[in-house]
């Protein structure tokens, strides 16, 4: 394909670019995006989904636990709300923040099952199911919730 550039102009600087002899071609750059149409059926969570319109039956999650490593969640998304708007939540390990005034860095690892002594964590900033609700409902919450999910 040879060699590619990418950055962003102005109209102006468009149209000096598109008259330089080694330019070949200009194309937009498409926004990036996740997609779900592959990741869905290889994990075969299609198969045990029942759903009608809003509605789940079957397997619904109802008193589990999941633990998610992402990039990042939308605390604010309504699918992570409960009826009355407080979270459902239980807490959020961002391991990108530096802890800053007031905010925590998760305890050690000390359950015999996954490690033998208590593992250090040391990193990150933690924030419970309480702080994300003030964050959620107080316009100037006691300890804002930092964590953005930016994809």
């Amino acid at each position: 394909m040879g060699n590619v550039a990418y950055g962003s102009t102005d109209i102006a600087g468009l149209e000096a670019l598109s008259k330089l002899p080694q330019v070949e071609m200009i194309v937009k750059m498409r926004k990036k995006r996740l997609q779900l149409d592959e990741s869905v059926p290889d994990i075969k969570a299609n198969e045990v989904w029942t759903r009608d319109g809003d509605n789940f039956t079957g397997y619904n999650g109802r008193g589990v636990i999941v633990g998610i490593i992402d990039s990042g969640i939308d605390i604010t998304h309504n699918t992570f709300r409960k009826a009355d708007g407080s979270t459902r939540i239980l807490k959020i390990w961002d391991q990108t923040l530096t802890s800053q005034g007031g905010e925590t860095v998760p305890g050690p690892i000390s359950h015999p099952t996954i490690s033998p002594t208590p593992t250090p964590l040391g990193y990150g900033v933690e924030y419970s199911r309480g702080q994300i609700n003030d964050t959620l409902t107080s316009s100037s919450p006691v300890l804002a919730v930092r964590h953005l999910d930016e994809d």
